[in-house]
């Protein structure tokens, strides 16, 4: 996979409370960055609707 580095968030923990082996979260590159840039989009969005509510009136 493109992204090799093993992280804490990477990381499945079983019942037992063994770790098991490291995985990725994404299949490919491009994968993660549509996901990266729709999630930046709605946060933008969900950040900006106070301000919209406010200068509208309510």
């Amino acid at each position: 996979m493109w992204f090799e580095e093993s992280s804490w968030s990477n990381l499945r923990l079983t019942d037992v409370g063994h770790n098991e082996e490291w995985r990725d979260l994404w299949p490919s590159k491009i994968e993660f960055v549509v996901t990266a840039m729709a999630y930046l989009f709605a946060m933008t969005n969900f950040l900006n609707l106070p301000k919209l509510i406010l200068d509208n009136g309510g």
